[in-house]
């Protein structure tokens, strides 16, 4: 019996069915589809990975602190200022029509954060 604790555990047994967090740092698939919902989820996406790259963090340990569930050892400033460029620089990456990419862009960087976070409460994005 020993023996075969030994070897699971050798074999990663204490990891097993644990998701792995994905590099926020490296590009991945983009969201598909097209129109305002699919380009608002790849803007969110790629948003919140820019962010957590220059945080350091996996975009899941980011979401996670925007909600208070998780500390991540930044001033709350940073986060901010942080996940607004990531958004800022999300919007110029998309193909949106310059009246779209510059309400959008305003939205992110002059919205209250207060704001933001309770619309995403509300949403059910945040949990």
């Amino acid at each position: 019996a020993a023996l075969l604790v030994a070897v699971e555990l050798g074999m990663g047994g204490l990891s097993y069915g644990a998701l792995a967090s994905r590099d926020p740092c490296a590009r991945h698939e983009p969201f598909p589809g097209s129109g305002l919902d699919a380009a608002a989820q790849r803007v969110g996406l790629r948003g919140l990975d820019i962010a957590a790259c220059r945080l350091g963090v996996s975009r899941e340990s980011l979401l996670l602190g925007l909600a208070g569930r998780e500390g991540l050892g930044v001033p709350p400033d940073q986060v901010e200022q942080d996940v607004r460029e990531g958004l800022a620089s999300a919007i110029g990456e998309e193909d949106l029509d310059p009246v779209s990419e510059f309400a959008l862009r305003q939205l992110v960087l002059h919205a209250p954060a207060d704001w933001a976070l309770a619309l995403a409460q509300r949403l059910g994005l945040l949990g």
